[in-house]
């Protein structure tokens, strides 16, 4: 048993830093652009096959925009339609983390045009952004 209780041991982990180079962190950024890039794909070939099957069976959706961004509107098959929906956010979510990471991509490139191995301080949280 340590010493340590529970708590202060989680405490500790989130004020430590590791020492990572630039290639290290841009190998995990490249990773993860790689991941959500793979992820998009698929959930956009699972977007046509429900749009398909909706088309398919007779039912229509309508996309309609306001201020928020664009809504789908279906009548016909409610499992179909939630499909649609559900493909549609998980599109936007790998959109968005891809950016992200791409976005992280040209930052370190820059730093690592400078110089290659200079050592960025990780925390913990830092470290499982990055999939490191």
């Amino acid at each position: 048993m340590s010493w340590i209780s529970k708590n202060e041991e989680h405490k500790n982990r989130d004020n430590w830093e590791f020492q990572f180079t630039v290639a290290e962190v841009m190998t995990g950024v490249t990773k993860k652009i790689d991941h959500h890039s793979t992820r998009q794909a698929w959930w956009e070939n699972e977007l046509e096959q429900a749009e398909a099957g909706l088309k398919d069976r007779g039912f229509e959706y309508r996309e309609r925009r306001n201020s928020a961004g664009e809504e789908l509107v279906v009548v016909g098959d409610p499992e179909l339609a939630n499909r649609v929906k559900e493909c549609s956010k998980s599109i936007r979510r790998h959109t968005d983390r891809r950016q992200d990471y791409e976005t992280w991509h040209r930052v370190l490139a820059s730093q690592q045009a400078k110089k290659d191995t200079v050592f960025l301080p990780l925390k913990y949280g830092d470290i499982e952004y990055f999939g490191l």
